[in-house]
This record gives structure tokens, C-alpha cells and sequence, in this order.
């Protein structure tokens, strides 16, 4: 395969681990982040989809800087990423651009991320410049500006949600 076909390949794996939302069985021990399933199986419930396409020291960086999120390795990313997903359901990534540039080992996907929330529809919108490694087949640096608007928004409303929800079951 060529880089440029091996970078397409990478980037429709990443669209696809965003779109899984998957438990993996986890063969080290977990704190605070798994739970035992009907067989047993201590499962980590953190999205390990959206990893897959990720070079192990990947850095996602969330834009513009007014957005004031800072830079995350895979596993801060996967962290955050598996908090939206317990107020998120049926999050759903739709590619709607891929401009790919095999000779600067990049490329630019516009994309479209829809889902329901209690706090009301998710509807967010991302240009996302992903750097590959040599081969093209991990993506390396991944910086995703999306809709500052939306987001000021919703997660403010998805905080508080969270807020009152876990104070309920103290009480």
C-alpha cells in the first residue's frame, strides 16, 4: 500500500473508533475505572476505540486557545473522552472532508459528531489536522478545532448534569 492509501486507511480507523464506543477486556489490573461483568471479567470501560490509530505518544490538542483545554496524551484523552461518553449516547462521527498530503504526512478531516445527551442533542462540528508517523499508518499529533460556540455551551450544561447527578447518589 502507499502512504497516501495507508493514511486513508488510518484516518478511517480513527473515524471508526470514535463510532464503536467498545469495552476491551483489560489484562492489567484496573482502579476506579473498570467493572466485573456477568462472567467475571473485570473490563476497562474506558473507549479504547479512539486509540487505536494512535501512535503511543500521540498528542491531541483541542482548538482554538480560547478554548483553554490543554494538550492530552492518549490516556488524559481517553479519560475525558470516556466521561462525555457516559452523558453522550449514540455518538455518532460522520466524515463529511479528507484532504489528504502524503508528502507532509498529513491530513485535514472535516467532520460532524452528533448524539443525544440529557442536557439536550450533541451536535459538534471538527476540522481535525492529524500528523502521521513515517509509514502512515499511526497518527501522531492530532489537533482538533471544533465548534468553540457549541462547546462553551454544552459542556458547562453537561457539568452540572454530572454535578447534581452524583450528589443525588450521595444523598
Amino acid at each position: 500500500m502507499s502512504l497516501g492509501e495507508n493514511q486513508k486507511k488510518t484516518v478511517q480507523v480513527f473515524v471508526d473508533g470514535y463510532n464503536e464506543w467498545t469495552e476491551e477486556v483489560s489484562e492489567e489490573p484496573i482502579l476506579n475505572m473498570g467493572h466485573v461483568s456477568l462472567l467475571g471479567i473485570v473490563t476497562d470501560s474506558r473507549p479504547k476505540g479512539i486509540l487505536r490509530a494512535r501512535s503511543a505518544d500521540c498528542v491531541h490538542a483541542v482548538l482554538p486557545a480560547s478554548m483553554s483545554r490543554p494538550e492530552s496524551s492518549n490516556e488524559e484523552y481517553a479519560e475525558f473522552f470516556g466521561r462525555l461518553k457516559d452523558v453522550v449516547h449514540g455518538f455518532k462521527m460522520t466524515p463529511l472532508k479528507l484532504v489528504n498530503d502524503p508528502e507532509q504526512h498529513m491530513a485535514t478531516l472535516h467532520a460532524r459528531g452528533t448524539g443525544e445527551s440529557p442536557v439536550g442533542p450533541y451536535c459538534n462540528e471538527y476540522s481535525m489536522r492529524l500528523t502521521f508517523n513515517e509509514d502512515g499508518t499511526k497518527i501522531t499529533r492530532i489537533e482538533e478545532f471544533l465548534d468553540s460556540a457549541f462547546s462553551s455551551a454544552f459542556i458547562p450544561k453537561v457539568r452540572e448534569y454530572v454535578t447534581e447527578h452524583q450528589q443525588e447518589g450521595k444523598s
